[in-house]
């Protein structure tokens, strides 16, 4: 609609340099709207089918590293890990991690109407962009780190437990050290 108005604006006040240089930068402009609104899906699907990647890529490369080849959840390699070890601290990182499923339940909840919402404001996003205003830099932070935010929350989540698996015979005292980076995951996920 704005470019039909522009073209009726530089049809009535005649055809000036000016008027034909905001015509150009109109269908430039109009191009790139409409390009963008027709490949949003395609992208954003693309986007989501990474993040699924990666997240079986993490849960396959645990499932190698505890078990030797079995597939596991992350709540399962810790549930391996207590069990292996029968060390108190690996079974209290066991429970927290199942307790950090319930919360993560409610945390995904939110993220994916999150995403809904960004995904049906896309268009009026698109639609109302301009230079000055950078809309649709925000939206896609915004969608980026709501996409990231399952495969960060596995990276968080793999470090006591590899800490466990790797360092539990080397240093003594590594205990304290495993329960304050489980006590800082959520604090740390809120700052990322």
């Amino acid at each position: 609609i704005s470019f039909v108005f522009l073209l009726a604006k530089s049809a009535w006040t005649g055809q000036t340099a000016q008027s034909r240089e905001q015509v150009k930068s109109g269908l430039y402009t109009t191009a790139m709207k409409f390009s963008m609104l027709t490949l949003m899906p395609y992208l954003f699907d693309v986007a989501l089918y990474v993040r699924d990647v990666a997240l079986f890529g993490i849960k396959e490369m645990t499932g190698q590293m505890i078990t030797g080849g079995a597939t596991l959840s992350l709540s399962g390699a810790f549930l391996v890990n207590a069990e292996r070890t029968g060390r108190f601290i690996d079974s209290l990182m066991y429970l927290g991690t199942v307790l950090l499923t319930l919360y993560f339940a409610f945390v995904y909840v939110a993220t994916a109407i999150d995403l809904l919402i960004c995904f049906v404001s896309f268009p009026v996003m698109c639609m109302m962009h301009t230079p000055k205003k950078d809309l649709l830099g925000g939206w896609v932070m915004g969608v980026f780190s709501d996409i990231l935010t399952p495969v960060l929350d596995a990276v968080l989540l793999l470090v006591p437990l590899l800490t466990s698996l790797m360092l539990s015979d080397v240093i003594k005292g590594i205990a304290i050290i495993q329960m304050m980076m489980c006590m800082l995951i959520i604090p740390s996920r809120n700052r990322i």
